[in-house]
């Protein structure tokens, strides 16, 4: 799953999203994809190499929220591996509370730099950036699904 996770993540999505109500993407892919999105920047500051890694583990993190199952039922449910399951659902590791930063940060309104060793001065800029991106690829999976 880590070398395929992005391809893989990808080709879930549709499939998580889809709505008989006539509408093809739930509104809550948005912010799922947000979060990624940020949680790939963010750590691409840090590790560049591993950005596509991060946008995994934030993307697997909002499964949480897509699925309406609590992060515990997930980790013991989804086949993942230890690492990656530790990052997506867990609170130990620094791409962890990263990612338990950018969720509240969805929750709370304010993307708190929690890591003082970073430098991250243009946080507010990172967000607005993922959540553009997120638009565009919600807006094309959603005329995609709709055609």
């Amino acid at each position: 799953l880590v070398f395929m996770g992005l391809d893989r993540i990808r080709a879930w999505v549709p499939a998580l999203l889809m709505r008989p109500s006539g509408r093809a993407i739930d509104s809550r892919l948005l912010t799922v994809l947000t979060r990624a999105r940020t949680v790939e920047l963010i750590w691409g500051i840090r590790d560049r190499a591993e950005a596509g890694y991060a946008f995994t583990v934030g993307m697997i993190s909002g499964f949480e929220m897509l699925l309406g199952l609590p992060r515990e039922t997930l980790r013991g449910s989804l086949d993942l591996p230890t690492e990656l399951a530790d990052d997506a659902f867990g609170d130990e590791s620094e791409l962890a509370r990263l990612v338990r930063a950018v969720a509240a940060a969805e929750r709370d309104g304010v993307l708190v730099n929690a890591f003082s060793t970073w430098n991250t001065a243009n946080l507010d800029q990172v967000a607005a950036d993922a959540f553009g991106w997120a638009l565009g690829a919600v807006e094309t999976i959603d005329e995609s699904l709709v055609a």
